[in-house]
Parts: C-alpha cells; sequence; structure tokens
C-alpha cells in the first residue's frame, strides 16, 4: 500500500495528497504520476500535499530531480496553480523551503504551512468561480473539500 493517498476533487479543481509514515521521493514522484494520468484529472489543478502526518527522506540532489520531474510533466501538468505545502516541524519546512526555491522558475505557485485546514483555505480561495459559488458556506470546513 502507497504511503501517498491522493484524492482528485474536480469540483474545487483540487488535489490533495495525504502522506503517513515514512515517505521517499519516489513516493512522490509515484504519486503525482498516478494523478496525472487519472481520468478525472484537469491541467492546471491546485494540489495539496500534506506531510503532517510523514517524514520525507530526501536530500537535495532528490528534491532537484522531483522538481526537474515536474517541470518536464509541464505541458501536461498545466501551470498557474497552487501548490500548498503542509509541513509541522522545522526539518519538513526547511525541506518545503528547499522544494519552492528550486520551483520558482516553473510557473505555479508555491506556499508552506503548518496546518491542513490553512493549505486548504488558501487553495480554495482561488477554486473556479462555480465551485466557490457553490461552496463558500463549506470553505471553513476541510470535510467538505475533499471526501
Amino acid at each position: 500500500m502507497s504511503p501517498i493517498s491522493s484524492n482528485i476533487n474536480t469540483k474545487l479543481n483540487l488535489i490533495h495528497h495525504v502522506c503517513s509514515g515514512k515517505i521517499l521521493s519516489t513516493d512522490v514522484i509515484a504519486a503525482f504520476d498516478r494523478v496525472v494520468a487519472d481520468k478525472d484529472f484537469n491541467p492546471g489543478m491546485s494540489v495539496i500535499w500534506d506531510f503532517h502526518k510523514a517524514r520525507i527522506d530526501v536530500g537535495p540532489e532528490e528534491l532537484q530531480a522531483l522538481v526537474t520531474h515536474v517541470g518536464l510533466k509541464r505541458q501536461h501538468r498545466g501551470t498557474g496553480y497552487r501548490l500548498a505545502i503542509v509541513a509541522d516541524d522545522a526539518m519538513m519546512r526547511m525541506l518545503a523551503d528547499i522544494f519552492k526555491a528550486l520551483a520558482s522558475p516553473l510557473s505555479f505557485e508555491v506556499q508552506i504551512f503548518p496546518n491542513p485546514d490553512e493549505a486548504i483555505a488558501w487553495v480554495a480561495s482561488i477554486s473556479t468561480p462555480s465551485a466557490a459559488d457553490e461552496n463558500s458556506s463549506d470553505t471553513a470546513s476541510p470535510s467538505n473539500h475533499i471526501p
């Protein structure tokens, strides 16, 4: 079983990855590739990577390889989306900051949050207008966004 659970919410134009246990860069790349190949995936969907129950075991070279992988898939993945990283300890925030710096030349926005609620609120703030209108009363509850 994968240490990364991925959900695609087409209504909110959102991908939500929840990670648990020890995560390797190969796990992240595999989850990315699975979602991009999914029939419900749409280019430009915003994404949350929730690492608050996980520890990622990667070095700077592996982070660069991850950014390169995303960059090479840009035509299919899309651009202009938001990527939220949930990192609740110092080591995870440091790795997220390195990823953010390495990804800065790519065409998406990265922010780091200490908890899932803040990440969901930030990503949902640019959801499609129809989804935002339909779910305006639901935005405070993350459980309404991700089944």
